[in-house]
């Protein structure tokens, strides 16, 4: 089933934006001590 929003360009801009910010953060390697910061950019391209 499909959703009336998932026709807005603008959802799917900001699905597009977060696969990319998923993926930058995937291929930083860091130590732990840096992982907070990781998260922190990482989790709110995931909630949009």
């Amino acid at each position: 089933m499909k959703f009336g929003y998932e026709d807005l360009e603008v959802w799917n801009k900001a699905i597009d934006f977060a696969i990319q910010v998923i993926e930058i953060v995937e291929q930083i390697k860091t130590d732990r001590k840096h992982y907070r910061l990781l998260e922190q950019i990482h989790f709110p391209g995931f909630v949009i």
